[in-house]
């Protein structure tokens, strides 16, 4: 039998972790607004397997994993912070197109397998992520780490919340992509672009002056 409070506790961790406006939620909001539901979430997609495997090192204690990216933070820290500031440029330099429905036509699996990767490669290098995870299944303490199957299930739980949080983020902006008109685009493009750049030039800033303290 399914151990729902286990499942629950799951549910609510992802939705917790993915909630927070950050990088991937920007991309999913930017390719929703452009291209609609599928290529929305096709970037909440890469997000969710990033919780995933951040949840199944912290849920089965692979310490290894954890203590290279503690050990390497500086380094994780930097390619993040530039995978942010060049997916920033290329969305403040993308212009709206005159029409959205072609544009959504043109949203081919290979760009949405892009979204997807790029957004994995976002969450993936945010060293705050994995510590985060990691503090709150020490929390649990043996309701997380129980048994492999307790792991097995929470894991799946975050997975799920995370899931949740990405299908109704992106349906949401979609259900109202068809009223913006084209200079609001425009704005917003530079804006999802100018907010990427920045959180990138901290983690940036962040790598760079952190050895020296």
């Amino acid at each position: 039998m399914a151990d729902w409070p286990l499942i629950a506790t799951g549910l609510g961790i992802g939705v917790a972790v993915a909630a927070p406006i950050g990088p991937v939620n920007i991309m999913c909001i930017h390719r929703a607004v452009r291209k609609g539901f599928l290529a929305g979430l096709a970037s909440g997609l890469g997000a969710v397997v990033a919780d995933g495997t951040f949840a199944a090192v912290a849920a089965f204690g692979v310490t290894a994993i954890a203590g290279f990216v503690e050990g390497h933070i500086e380094l994780v820290k930097l390619v993040g912070g530039a995978v942010l500031v060049l997916f920033g440029a290329v969305v403040a330099l993308r212009r709206p197109p005159l029409d959205r429905s072609e544009d959504e036509v043109r949203d081919s699996g290979l760009s949405s397998l892009g979204a997807a990767v790029a957004a994995f490669v976002m969450a993936i290098t945010n060293p705050g992520l994995l510590l985060g995870f990691l503090g709150i299944f020490g929390g649990l303490g043996d309701f997380a780490r129980g048994s492999s199957a307790n792991a097995a299930l929470l894991v799946a739980g975050v997975m799920a919340g995370s899931l949740l949080w990405w299908i109704t983020l992106a349906g949401g902006v979609s259900h109202f992509r068809r009223r913006f008109k084209e200079a609001w685009l425009r704005a917003f493009n530079l804006a999802a672009g100018a907010a990427l750049g920045l959180f990138g030039a901290v983690v940036l800033a962040d790598a760079t002056v952190s050895p020296f303290l």
